[in-house]
């Protein structure tokens, strides 16, 4: 087995700490003698019991949160009582919990659009801030990762997108779609990619897929999946921001629950009472109860006209839409379409 190379003593006080944040904690203590093994096996490193101390008192001095436990023994027949410190720790308070960590693993597993490959990355970084003991468990969250379809240039894309945004510049892009063979490639126009050029506003996550929000050439909101975005590019041309407020991209994303585009409409609808978590899951407090009784109530809410007539859709057997009367029909034209596939 090959020899450690000797490394050089100014460096045993980082050592010694990073021994301590990545192997101990209040149940999980280590002695001067066992930091001193450690120090000889990870890093060919020899130190005696003392120069551990010196060190530990230094890290202790310098505000780092290292604790340790006090024994009191008698040296010798009738000698002088000695205080001993030893079961030495790194207080891991300042560190995630597993639990926030295990809360940012599966917020990535069900973000529909990361690659699979750069998504296992992710995850064995957020895990890698969790202790030595939680690792192990963390990591294991890659066994559930399922086959989905990459878009290798994503992280690229979303720097682009961040750059242009810190820059104030515009971008260009092709927007793909999917075949039957699940590969993405540009829409196209006149037998060509199409081009779109846009100035990027923000990026948002809704119903687990990254959405970039971007205002096209007359000033009006629009969104693209960022997972489809192709061969970005910024552009030399300094973008023009002054007529989109914060306020605007926040009721833009609530007033499209599905991103879906198209106009917005002040729409209504009528459901039971019970419902009201489901709606507060889609339209967040963007909504108000124009009427309520006997169980049921009538909901108006500013929502994107197509958004709305997915909503009428996904909650059919309970939701009446009442207003605008297109989304209505529409609603009802679908249903009767799809009784009549599966009568007979």
């Amino acid at each position: 087995m090959q020899e450690k190379a000797k490394q050089p003593k100014k460096l045993a006080i980082i050592y010694i700490l990073k021994i301590l944040q990545d192997c101990t904690d209040e149940d999980n203590t280590l002695t001067q003698t066992e930091i001193a093994e450690r120090l000889l096996d990870e890093y060919g490193m020899s130190l005696d019991r003392k120069s551990v101390r010196h060190n530990l008192s230094k890290l202790m001095e310098a505000g780092y949160p290292i604790y340790y436990k006090e024994d009191v023994t008698r040296i010798g027949a009738g000698g002088e009582e000695q205080t001993i410190k030893s079961d030495w720790y790194y207080d891991q308070e300042d560190r995630f919990e597993k639990s926030e960590l295990r809360v940012m693993i599966d917020s990535l597993l069900y973000a529909n659009g990361l690659p699979k490959t750069q998504l296992s990355r992710l995850i064995g970084k957020i895990a890698d801030l969790g202790s030595s003991f939680e690792r192990s468990s963390l990591r294991k969250a890659k066994a559930v990762l399922n086959t989905r379809p990459d878009n290798k240039q994503l992280f690229y894309t979303v720097s682009e997108i961040t750059e242009a945004v810190e820059k104030g510049s515009m971008i260009r892009f092709n927007y793909g779609t999917r075949g039957l063979d699940g590969k993405l490639r540009a829409k196209e126009q006149g037998g060509k990619p199409k081009l779109y050029t846009v100035t990027p506003q923000k990026m948002a996550l809704v119903n687990g897929r990254y959405y970039l929000i971007a205002s096209r050439a007359d000033g009006t909101l629009t969104h693209f999946r960022v997972d489809r975005i192709m061969n970005i590019e910024r552009t030399d041309e300094k973008a023009d921001r002054r007529g989109v407020r914060q306020d605007d991209l926040r009721d833009y994303v609530a007033e499209h629950p599905y991103m879906w585009t198209g106009e917005v409409c002040h729409g209504s609808f009528r459901c039971p009472e019970w419902l009201i978590p489901d709606i507060i899951d889609t339209f967040g407090t963007n909504y108000s109860v124009m009427k309520h009784e006997e169980g049921n109530i009538e909901v108006s809410v500013r929502v994107g006209v197509k958004d709305l007539e997915q909503w009428g859709l996904h909650y059919c057997d309970q939701v009446e839409i009442l207003y605008p009367g297109t989304v209505r029909e529409a609603v009802a034209r679908t249903l009767k379409e799809a009784a009549a596939r599966y009568s007979g």
